[in-house]
């Protein structure tokens, strides 16, 4: 089936200590707050406090992107939020590069986004592929292995 063979790939995830910390200490606020409203009669606020604490990280921490190069295209998904693959056909890629970037400077941070006229898909670092289409869309995509993706991609035909 064309577009099968995957000529890289890579999964990513929050993983970096300050994701961890800010959870942590979220867990902290919320089970603390649930204690509290325990302590003052229970009811429905403590049920909600200790499911954040549990549902929040659980969230975060199951965040993931997923990229493919296959023999058709650079394959792209955002788990959980976007479950299906979004591909662009390299018959529809203008031009790519490895660009350094600031996430919170350059698009407000980490995560799928639109910012500026460029949709980004990052979860951790500071390089990626910049992907110019040929409609004029402009996508950054993160990675840990930029010049091992973009070898990759130079492998197949624009």
């Amino acid at each position: 089936m064309v577009g099968e063979e995957v000529f890289f790939t890579e999964g990513q995830r929050f993983n970096q200590w300050w994701v961890l910390v800010i959870l942590l200490s979220l867990d902290v606020l919320f089970i603390g707050l649930a204690a509290m409203i325990y302590a003052d009669g229970g009811g429905i606020g403590a049920t909600i406090m200790l499911a954040s604490a549990v549902g929040i990280p659980l969230l975060i921490l199951g965040i993931r992107l997923d990229t493919q190069v296959r023999r058709d295209g650079v394959y792209v998904r955002f788990i959980p939020f976007q479950m299906g693959w979004r591909v662009m056909r390299f018959d529809e890629i203008s031009t790519y590069e490895v660009r350094r970037y600031s996430p919170i400077r350059d698009f407000g941070g980490y995560g799928y986004k639109v910012r500026g006229g460029v949709t980004v898909y990052s979860v951790s670092g500071d390089q990626g592929i910049l992907i110019t289409l040929k409609n004029g869309r402009v996508v950054m995509i993160g990675t840990q292995r930029p010049h091992e993706m973009h070898s990759a991609m130079r492998l197949l035909p624009l």
